[in-house]
């Protein structure tokens, strides 16, 4: 569960550079990478990169939450009242990216 709410999952998940990496590879001064993790709902990651003169933001999600991937995590109820394991979801990885903003200071 750790692994999931880190955000390390979801970033193996959608190929996305690890979040304390993100500084170096972009060659910003700072970065940061909140996650938006809602039941049953797929997962938005939120990218945001601090240069000195600029910000910029992005936001990606991946097509249907990571749970529904793991075979051990779906199960469904039987017309008898019984839980049954079923086949996971293949995994889609992203179904969109969204620029969230743009920003650059006038020298």
């Amino acid at each position: 569960m750790d692994y999931y709410i880190s955000g390390k999952m979801i970033e193996q998940y959608l190929k996305l550079i690890p979040a304390k990496r993100l500084r170096g590879h972009y060659k910003v001064s700072a970065a940061s990478r909140p996650t938006v993790m809602p039941s049953f709902q797929p997962e938005l990651v939120i990218t945001l990169l601090f240069g000195l003169n600029s910000i910029s933001g992005k936001i990606i999600s991946g097509a249907t939450p990571i749970w529904y991937t793991i075979p051990q995590c779906i199960c469904r109820l039987t017309e008898d009242g019984y839980w049954v394991k079923t086949k996971p979801v293949p995994a889609v990885l992203i179904v969109a990216s969204y620029l969230l903003v743009t920003w650059t200071a006038k020298k």
